[in-house]
This record gives structure tokens, C-alpha cells and sequence, in this order.
């Protein structure tokens, strides 16, 4: 607090008549030192004077309020909250918090059924500013992607309008009001990559998760403490929260490595891999082993490309031996799993079927080698017709929906079918295979982090107008070695841009140069 003169002046001025400090109003008004009719969206004192009025901040009493009501709350996961009782939260505010409750924190960690984004995620951002504004901003981009809602009542750009809530929430990030706790950034963390990969921004989305596993690294190294309840409104202690985030960004690691060839895997400490158990018991153990393994065949992959060294050879080919019998024990433990597995509910049965399309994907990586002929995927025809099978299945059922509302378009920060389409598309040259994995693509509508169906659908199409021609394609026979592209590179900016070049090299043979060749898609 200021003060203004000495207290011998002070004393001379004319006594003020009591009234409560009133801590209401607008910040303009709090500034100017007069008091606020508190009028919204702006406050009459301002716009009737020509100024701009700088809208309310949350009240602080009845954020402690509320921090103690969802103290109360955390205890009890499965309670929905009713947003609709919060305090000072004008109607766009309210329509997009609605929205993350209703549709973003289910779709968000994919099939994966975490509670991360309801449990945790919603109930901290009723008393943390960053993940307040990083969740509203979330459940707004999430509303106009999914519904093709274009506005808010009062005509508010429902774009702009969560662009707007998205920089208040970096806002509050880099200039917090009071120290922010690790975990709150992590999980703000979290939603930003959200954000930036729906949005398009796949370079910015992927920053935040490099950000997130480092911080993630280093909070596993020094230890952690557990979180007090009366700040946090959690009963979890922070070690626990960090486990889901960790499965979280592990797997959003994964998807990086799918998507950008440049990218390396960073959740990966061969020295502190888990030994796989003789069975698995449930499909989220099964889930996260797979994603281990895939990781560390991506991890294999990089150094196969990189290597030119015969002696680091000979290593690389011990690594494939052991990575392809852990592929072998873990495919064992989940084909006995899921023959063993009760009745199942549609998101259970919806998992089941990912978990085998990202085992069957994990097999053929990890089958072809380095500098291999583009005719040995042939040989893995009926894997290539199991992952459009099982894929059919996921996009055949009924999509999540309200009574009042549909979704038109999936979205999840999660590693789901598009790169198992991507590369079936691609690589399989059966002619009946690869188109019906082009259809799927078509028509799923679906973002998953920085994978969009439809750009995929355009590369894949791309790929096989050069790589059949003119010529009639009846099996994978019919497509010379020659005329297969080995390598692609898709070279994007944004995918707001709505197009890209695309960079193709096939294998000419009889000792020439690859042959190169640049093609452009749009969407």
C-alpha cells in the first residue's frame, strides 16, 4: 500500500466517512480509486468517460471459498461439478468450462480413460489463474473445432475469443502473482500442447512437451514433497499427479516420434526400463509396457539412420534381437489378456481395439531394417488388413455426444489411429488395403496432437497417384520396386496454411541416384 504525506498532514484533512473497503469491482476503477457499478462485460464508469475498463479479477474471498469447496471435492473423482454455481464467471467463460467438463478432459488423453483432466485439471483451475485461463482457452478452441460453433452470444469470435483467454494464460505464467508450484506449470503445461496442436502449431505443441518431459526429468531426479491440501485443494500427493502427467507426456513423446522424423524420443532411460512381467493384468499396464517398447523401436530406428559405423551395427542388430523377443513376450501377455477379458463398455472395447493396431504397427517397424527393399513390407499383407479391420471398428462406433450436442470432429492430445492409417496407406501396396485405409482417413475428421486425418488422406493420396501412375494395380506385385517411394518429407509450417510440399525419393536401381521429387497437397 502507498502513502501519501506525513501523518502530521494526514491529520489535518477532513475525516472520512466509514464505509467497507470495497474490493469489487473493476481494475480500472481500483486504480482511479473510485467506486465500480461493477456493469458487464465494462463497467459505465469507464465507457461513460471514454476509457477502457480492463474487466473484474476473481474475488478473494470466494476463491478461498472455493478452494475449500473443492478440497471437499477432490475426494470424490466420479462427482461432476456444476459450473454453472461459480462465482464471477461471465457466459463465454462459463460455455467453454462447461465444454473441457463435458467433452475435452474425456477426449483429451485419448482412449486412455484418465482422470487427469476432470479430476485434476478442472478442479485446480477454479484456484489457479494459468490453468484457469489455459483450460478456457482448451474448452473454447475444442468447442469450435469439434462443433462448428463460430460464436459466443454477443458475437465473440469463439477463435479469438479462446486466442484471448490462451495469452492471458502465458500471461499468468510468466508474470504469476505468487510463486507457481512446478506441477501447476506442468500441467499448464500439458494443456498448452493441447492447444497448439489443435490449433494447428505443431512445432509450438511439441516445444511444450520437450518442456514438460525436461521439467518432468528433473523433478525425478531431486525427489518431490507432497502437495499441502489447503493450497491445492488435492489429497493426491504430488508424486502421484507427476505419474499421470509422466504416462501423459511418455505418450505424447510417442507421438512426437510418429509425426516429425527429426524428433528423438526423450522419455526413454535404457538403464531404468521396468523388466517386463510374465502377464499383464489390465489393458492400462498393457498400454503403458507397449508404449515403452514402441518408444525404444523408434529409439532404434533413429540410430539405424544415423549409423555408419559396422561396429555400432553389430550392436544395433543385438538391440533389434532384444526389442523384437520383448515385442514377442509382451504380443503373448496381451493376446492372453484380452482372450481372458469380461464383458467390455464401449470406451473399454474402444482401447482394446488401439492396443492391438498399435501392436500390429510395433511389429512391422521394428521388422523392416534400415535400407531395406520397399517390397518387404509385402510381406505383411494380413497385418496391414488387421489394422484397417480393427480401425474400422473404432470409426464405425457411435461418437461421444450430448443431448444437445453432437461432435462433428474428434480431437485428443494422444497417439491413436492415424499413424497406423498413415503408414498402412503408405507402405502397403495392396491396392484394395491402402485404399480402404485412405477412405478411413477421409473420413474420420479427427486431429490427434499434431496428426490430422484429412492431411495424412491427402499425402497418402499423393503417394499413390506416383507411385502407381497409370498403370492397372491389382496386387502389390504390380508396383515395381522402382516406382515405391522409400522416403517422404512432409514440410509444413501450420497446418492453419492449408497446404504443404512434399518431398518423395525412389530407388532407381542398377547403381543410379535415388531419383527426388517435390509434390504439393491442400485441404
Amino acid at each position: 500500500m502507498h502513502q501519501h504525506g506525513s501523518r502530521a498532514s494526514a491529520s489535518k484533512k477532513k475525516p472520512r466517512v466509514f464505509s467497507p473497503k470495497v474490493k469489487t469491482g473493476c481494475k480500472t476503477c481500483k486504480i482511479r480509486r473510485i467506486k465500480c457499478d461493477e456493469a458487464k462485460p465494462a463497467c459505465l464508469k469507464c465507457t461513460s468517460t471514454s476509457r477502457s475498463c480492463d474487466g473484474y479479477e476473481l474475488q478473494p474471498k470466494r476463491i478461498e471459498s472455493t478452494r475449500k469447496k473443492y478440497s471437499r471435492i477432490a475426494k470424490s473423482p466420479s462427482l461432476i461439478l456444476n459450473l454453472t454455481t461459480l462465482p464471477s464467471r461471465d457466459s463465454c467463460e462459463l460455455q467453454a468450462l462447461q465444454f473441457f467438463q463435458l467433452y475435452t478432459a474425456s477426449h483429451l488423453p485419448g482412449c486412455s480413460g484418465s482422470d487427469l483432466g476432470n479430476c485434476y485439471i478442472l478442479q485446480l483451475s477454479l484456484v489457479e489463474p494459468s490453468l484457469y485461463y489455459a483450460t478456457i482457452a482448451l474448452g473454447s478452441l475444442h468447442r469450435w473445432y469439434a462443433t462448428s460453433i463460430w460464436d459466443y452470444p454477443g458475437s465473440i469470435a469463439a477463435k479469438t475469443f479462446a486466442l484471448q483467454q490462451y495469452n492471458k494464460a502465458i500471461s499468468c505464467v510468466l508474470h504469476p502473482t505468487k510463486p507457481l508450484r512446478s506441477l501447476i506449470v506442468l500441467l499448464t503445461c500439458y494443456i498448452f500442447s493441447g492447444f497448439e496442436a489443435l490449433d494447428g502449431n505443431y512445432v509450438s505443441a511439441f516445444r511444450h512437451v520437450s518442456s514438460g518431459i525436461s521439467m518432468l526429468s528433473r523433478k525425478i531426479r531431486i525427489g518431490t514433497e507432497p502437495i499441502s491440501t489447503s493450497t491445492s485443494g488435492l489429497s493426491l500427493t504430488e508424486k502421484q499427479i507427476e505419474d499421470k502427467l509422466l504416462y501423459h507426456f511418455s505418450r505424447l513423446d510417442l507421438l512426437a516420434s510418429t509425426f516429425d522424423s527429426a524428433w528423438n524420443p526423450r522419455t526413454i532411460d535404457q538403464g531404468s526400463l521396468p523388466v517386463l512381467p510374465p502377464s499383464v493384468s489390465n489393458l492400462e499396464t498393457a498400454n503403458a509396457l507397449l508404449h515403452v517398447l514402441l518408444l525404444r523401436v523408434i529409439e532404434l530406428k533413429r540410430l539405424e539412420t544415423s549409423c555408419n559405423d559396422a561396429g555400432r551395427s553389430v550392436g544395433i542388430a543385438l538391440m533389434r534381437e532384444d526389442l523384437q523377443l520383448d515385442l514377442l513376450k509382451l504380443s503373448n501377455s496381451i493376446e492372453y489378456l484380452l482372450h481372458t477379458t469380461g464383458p467390455l463398455d464401449s470406451q473399454e472395447l474402444e482401447g482394446r481395439r488401439l492396443l492391438k493396431v498399435h501392436l500390429y504397427t510395433g511389429k512391422i517397424m521394428l521388422s523392416i531394417p534400415e535400407g531395406a527393399q520397399e517390397t518387404t513390407y509385402d510381406q505383411f499383407l494380413s497385418i496391414f488388413q488387421d489394422i484397417v479391420s480393427e480401425i474400422s471398428q473404432i470409426v464405425g462406433s457411435i461418437p461421444a455426444s450430448h443431448p444437445n450436442m453432437t461432435l462433428q470432429q474428434h480431437f485428443s492430445n494422444d497417439i491413436g489411429i492415424i499413424p497406423a492409417l498413415y503408414l498402412t496407406g503408405t507402405k502397403c501396396r495392396d491396392p484394395a488395403i491402402r485404399r480402404k485405409a485412405l477412405s478411413l482417413l477421409l473420413s474420420a475428421q479427427r486431429r490427434e496432437g499434431a496428426w490430422d486425418s484429412l492431411v495424412a488422406a491427402k499425402v497418402v493420396e499423393c503417394i499413390i497417384a506416383v507411385e502407381e501412375g497409370d498403370i492397372a494395380v491389382t496386387t502389390c506385385s504390380d508396383v515395381a520396386e522402382s516406382a515405391r517411394v522409400f522416403d517422404k518429407e512432409v514440410r509444413v509450417t501450420s497446418m492453419n496454411d492449408h497446404y504443404a510440399f512434399v518431398d518423395l525419393s525412389r530407388r532407381l536401381g542398377n547403381g543410379k541416384e535415388p531419383e527426388t521429387m517435390t509434390e504439393s497437397i491442400s485441404w
